[in-house]
């Protein structure tokens, strides 16, 4: 009978009941929990933690393209003299327009805040960095469509 391997389980990655399991999960019981829990504070009082600004590009980025997802879904109009960019007869409102772009805004930070380039190109570098490189144009592009009605981000 083949020997199957154990699971891997939430600390490190590593096979259970190992020297690293242990001390992953040892270190966990005497100061993982009660930094979850102080990060969890200060995220409450301060709206940010001091676990965020270790990777704040992407931090902001996941939040600004979630928030924008939820506001396309919550909102109930657009800002006053948002261009309406098709004017013929069975043209999209600017609500309908509004919540289009809040959703296109949306995905373009999002797709910076993911970390796949792995899974997608595996060890071709060259893809990974031109990949790397039209998401985080894609999101530069959105955000600058976005500066002009920054203050109307609101519902």
């Amino acid at each position: 009978m083949p020997k199957t391997k154990l699971r891997y389980t939430y600390f490190g990655g590593y096979l259970r009941f190992t020297t690293y399991w242990w001390k992953d999960l040892f270190h966990y019981l005497y100061r993982g929990w009660w930094r979850d829990l102080y990060y969890f504070y200060h995220r409450g009082r301060y709206g940010w933690c001091s676990r965020d600004v270790w990777n704040l590009h992407n931090y902001l980025d996941k939040v600004i393209g979630e928030t924008l997802a939820h506001l396309a879904e919550t909102t109930h109009g657009a800002p006053g003299g948002y261009p309406n960019r098709t004017s013929t007869e069975g043209s999209t409102t600017d609500f309908e327009q509004w919540s289009a772009d809040l959703r296109r805004w949306s995905a373009a930070f999002l797709a910076v805040s993911r970390d796949d380039y792995y899974e997608i190109h595996g060890t071709n570098y060259q893809a990974w960095f031109a990949d790397e490189k039209r998401r985080s144009e894609e999101r530069d592009a959105a955000f600058r469509e976005l500066l002009p009605w920054w203050e109307a981000l609101w519902d």
